[in-house]
C-alpha cells in the first residue's frame, strides 16, 4: 500500500517504506517545482533526485522520510532513514560506488549531478540525512 504524501506548512512529506512509494516521492517533487514555477527540465531533474534518494532508502534502510519545501527560487530536499549509513561518505560520491551487489551504484552521483548542493551525513544513532537544494525557476 502507497502511503500518501502530506502537505502540512508548505512542506510535503511522504514516508516511503516501498518503491511505490518512491514513485509518489517523485511524482510530489516534480508538482512542487512546476507550481512553484519552474520549467519542465528542472521539474523533472527533481523528481529524479527525490526518487534516487528514496530508492536508496528502502534498498540500504528499509525506508525513510522525504521532506520537500520551497524556499524562494529553490525546492529543498530533506531525506532522512534510520538505516547504516554510508561508511565512506567521500567514496560513495563516485558512480558504480554501492553498498549492495546488485545496485549499479550511479544513484548518488546522479543525485550529486543534478543538485545544485548537496549535503550527505550519517546521523547520529544511526540513519543517514541528505539535504539536497534544486533551483526550480531562475532567481
Amino acid at each position: 500500500m502507497v502511503v500518501c504524501h502530506e502537505r502540512l506548512w508548505g512542506v510535503v512529506r511522504v514516508k516511503i517504506a516501498t518503491l511505490a512509494d518512491a514513485t509518489v516521492a517523485g511524482y510530489a517533487a516534480q508538482r512542487m517545482a512546476l507550481e512553484s514555477g519552474g520549467g519542465r527540465i528542472a521539474a523533472r531533474e527533481l523528481a529524479i533526485i527525490v526518487v534516487e534518494l528514496a530508492t536508496n532508502q528502502v534498498r540500504h534502510a528499509g525506508g525513510g522520510v522525504i521532506e520537500l519545501e520551497t524556499a524562494g527560487s529553490e525546492i529543498v530536499v530533506c531525506a532522512t532513514d534510520e538505516g547504516p549509513g554510508i561508511a565512506d561518505l567521500d567514496r560513495s560520491r563516485l558512480d558504480h560506488v554501492s553498498a549492495s551487489p546488485a545496485s549499479l551504484g550511479c544513484g548518488l552521483g546522479a543525485i550529486y549531478r543534478l543538485s545544485d548542493s548537496v549535503h550527505i551525513s550519517n546521523r547520529l544513532g544511526g540513519g543517514l540525512m541528505v539535504r539536497c537544494t534544486k533551483r526550480a525557476r531562475a532567481a
